[in-house]
């Protein structure tokens, strides 16, 4: 058991744990109550040191600065995330053909305006969070950047507190 926890086998959580897991690093270090309907209050709580928060970021950053910018960037933005996958467990097995593919992050980089986080359950091919959920990922930072005119960015961001999001 303390093997497989290295890497996450076993553990669960939801698409929605996962974002407002993001969103802490986004916010530099608080928790914001994740909501589905504007205007419900939220709360607010610090739950790591703000240098914690900020370096993750930075390293988030770099997964896709540095890595898989094909994939999950989009030219001329600095973004931030991570991929996953699963195997999916199956009559109390894990599956070695049926997999989840995950992808959480926060765009811009810098000061994170949105946090995204996506799972695709049941992928039986092409199934790996680089192959499958970075692309949407991109897909979607595309479209938020485009739908809220973001400046490109021309400099490698410094990170910096990010304004605290609902």
């Amino acid at each position: 058991m303390r093997a497989t926890n290295a890497f996450g086998q076993g553990l669960t959580v939801t698409t929605v744990q996962m974002a407002a897991a993001f969103n802490v690093l986004a916010n530099d270090r608080q928790y914001v109550t994740p909501t589905l309907i504007n205007g419900t209050p939220v709360q607010r709580r610090q739950v790591l040191r703000p240098e914690v928060a900020i370096t993750t970021r930075a390293m988030l950053h770099a997964v896709i600065d540095e890595g898989i910018s094909a994939k999950a960037g989009v030219p001329g933005y600095h973004l931030g995330g991570k991929t996953g996958t699963a195997q999916v467990a199956i009559g109390g097995r894990y599956s070695d053909r049926v997999f989840t593919s995950t992808f959480a992050g926060f765009l811009p980089a810098d000061r994170p305006m949105y946090t995204v986080a996506l799972m695709v359950r049941g992928a039986k091919r092409n199934y790996q969070g680089l192959q499958l959920a970075a692309p949407i990922f991109q897909e979607i930072a595309a479209s938020l950047i485009s739908y809220h005119a973001l400046a490109p960015q021309t400099l490698h961001p410094v990170p910096a507190p990010a304004p605290i999001m609902d």
